[in-house]
């Protein structure tokens, strides 16, 4: 779906991947409602557009998971701004670095209410808008840990694997409608995710441990707007997404074993 002249709402405008995504956006002729829990961060986001496209992004600090909040996001945006065309859940955060068995129960339900539960909620609350629309779009984000683990992420990993399924089966109920849904899987993009998460890397890391071809947010975006516009199915967003995928489905067990080999120095003694 060509996105010039519609309405996007965007989670984690504020940062990383979620940033680009909404100055292309805006770039292109998009109207975009700009979601962060950080009203700061949507500021900065919107400071970077140029003065004839300001009013073309709408920034509206939101928790995506207070339920209550969201639920009554699709009215409230419907009345001020008129209906929404396409939703992109891209918020997220990781864990620290730690094996599960010292991950710590606040943790572990913090990780999964922001990539679970804020995806599951923004989606649920906008599926009948989206599927009212003439034609209309939805695009959440998995990573690359939901098609393989990495080491240290097994709370992270299941919760973007939960929302591979969920769009994977959202895609199946609308394949054939007006809707079409989009699965997003980065591996390694250069974005703020582990100090937005309130996460420290290890500092143990070598050279070899860190990712290699690792891809900028911008092409990353710009990776990301080609495939929705295509309607892809999902969207593998750079090599190392496209490299597991590639090895997972060759061999699951040679691939988990490899990714762990490759990148144990990540986990904190």
């Amino acid at each position: 779906m060509k996105l010039e002249g519609k309405t996007v709402v965007l989670t984690g405008a504020g940062n990383g991947i979620g940033r680009e995504l909404t100055l292309l956006l805006v770039q292109g002729g998009s109207r975009v409602v700009g979601i962060d829990i950080r009203a700061a961060s949507l500021d900065d986001t919107h400071g970077l557009l140029d003065a004839g496209s300001s009013d073309a992004l709408i920034p509206y600090p939101l928790d995506i998971t207070d339920s209550e909040d969201v639920a009554a996001l699709p009215a409230k945006l419907l009345e001020l701004h008129g209906p929404v065309d396409c939703l992109i859940n891209c918020a997220g955060m990781i864990q620290p670095f730690v094996r599960l068995a010292q991950l710590d129960d606040v943790t572990m339900q913090r990780v999964f209410d922001v990539n679970w539960f804020g995806t599951l909620y923004m989606t649920r609350a906008f599926l009948p808008h989206l599927a009212a629309r003439p034609e209309a779009q939805l695009v959440n984000f998995g990573s690359m840990s939901s098609i393989a683990p990495l080491p240290g992420q097994a709370i992270y990993g299941a919760s973007k694997a939960a929302v591979k399924l969920l769009t994977e089966s959202l895609y199946a109920e609308y394949m054939d409608s007006n809707l079409h849904v989009t699965l997003v899987l980065p591996g390694a993009v250069s974005t703020n995710i582990s100090q937005n998460s309130g996460i420290d890397l290890p500092k143990n890391r070598s050279a070899s441990d860190r990712p290699r071809d690792v891809e900028t947010p911008e092409k990353a975006a710009r990776t990301i707007l080609h495939g929705i516009e295509d309607n892809a199915f999902r969207v593998l967003v750079d090599k190392m997404a496209i490299d597991a995928d590639a090895l997972y489905r060759s061999d699951p067990q040679m691939a988990v074993e490899a990714i762990a080999r490759n990148f144990s120095g990540l986990l904190s003694d």
